[in-house]
C-alpha cells in the first residue's frame, strides 16, 4: 500500500541562510563596483574639466604673448607670478596695446587686463587656478599653470600644464 500523500521536505532552513548569505556577497559586490565606477568617473569628469579650462586660459595667453616683442614684456628676466606686455592692435603694427595677465589668489582666477568687453575691468579666462609662473630667459617665455578642484567626494584633482613661448624681435 502506498502513501495518499508523498512527503517532500522542501528547504532546510540552513539552505535559505546560506542561499541569503550568497546572494548578500554578490550584491555587497556588485553595489561596491558600481560605488567605486561612479566615484572615478566623477573624478576623471572633475578632471577633464579643469584641465581644458586651464589649456583654454594657456593657450590663450600663449597666442597673444606670441605676439608681444621682446622688449615690451615685463618682467624682463627671472620668475614672475604676473606679466605685462604690448602687442600690436592694428595691421600696420604700430598701436599697441597694454595687455597683463595674473593670477587672483582670492577668487583663483586668470585674468587678462585690458577686457575686450567695453566697461569691464578686466576678462576671466578660467577658474579654479591656484598657480601661474612665469620664467623668461632671453627671448623665450615658460608659462606653467597649476588648478586644482574639489570633488563631491572629497577629492582633490590637480593637473599642472607648461608651455613656451617664443617672443617675436
Amino acid at each position: 500500500m502506498s502513501p495518499k500523500f508523498k512527503h517532500n521536505p522542501g528547504f532546510s532552513l540552513i539552505e535559505m541562510m546560506i542561499t541569503i548569505a550568497i546572494f548578500l556577497i554578490i550584491s555587497s559586490a556588485t553595489f561596491l563596483t558600481l560605488a567605486t565606477g561612479r566615484t572615478f568617473w566623477y573624478s576623471g569628469k572633475t578632471q577633464l574639466g579643469i584641465a581644458r579650462e586651464a589649456r583654454q586660459g594657456l593657450n590663450y595667453m600663449a597666442a597673444e604673448l606670441r605676439q608681444a616683442k621682446a622688449d615690451t614684456v615685463v618682467p624682463v628676466a627671472g620668475d614672475s607670478i604676473n606679466i605685462s606686455f604690448k602687442i600690436p592692435t592694428d595691421s600696420s603694427g604700430t598701436l599697441l596695446a597694454l595687455i597683463s595677465y595674473s593670477l587672483d589668489v582670492n577668487s583663483k582666477q586668470l585674468r587678462r587686463q585690458p577686457s575686450k568687453v567695453v566697461g569691464r575691468p578686466y576678462d576671466v579666462l578660467a577658474n579654479n587656478i591656484t598657480g601661474l609662473n612665469f620664467q623668461r630667459n632671453n627671448k623665450i617665455i615658460k608659462i606653467r599653470i597649476t588648478s586644482q578642484k574639489q570633488t563631491t567626494q572629497n577629492y582633490t584633482i590637480s593637473t599642472t600644464l607648461e608651455t613656451e613661448v617664443n617672443l617675436r624681435n
